[in-house]
């Protein structure tokens, strides 16, 4: 999954992507890297050049690839499953009070 733009808020359709098992390559912007992680479940580039050479090495690689798609599975449901939203909601309430 490709994120070409360099302003996003948190992409939902990357979220899903992760939770699929394809990885993200996403130009850098504020808040990419909260859950694109470099060389684990994707990659945030820094230059175009950089992010088609991340893309060329993702479609090149297959068992790299594989790497990534195994950890983007685990990487959201440790860090953005419906009992994290929760607990998150939870404290955002208690801090309301």
């Amino acid at each position: 999954m490709l994120i070409s733009s360099r302003y996003e808020g948190m992409p939902l359709v990357a979220l899903e992507s992760l939770a699929l098992g394809t990885p993200v390559i996403s130009l850098s912007y504020p808040g990419a890297d909260d859950f694109i992680f470099n060389s684990k479940n994707g990659y945030v580039a820094d230059s175009l050049k950089e992010f088609v050479d991340l893309i060329i090495k993702c479609l090149t690689n297959e068992k790299h690839r594989q790497y990534l798609s195994q950890n983007s599975r685990q990487i959201i449901k440790t860090n953005f499953s419906t009992d994290r939203a929760k607990a998150y909601c939870d404290l955002l309430a208690n801090d309301l009070r």
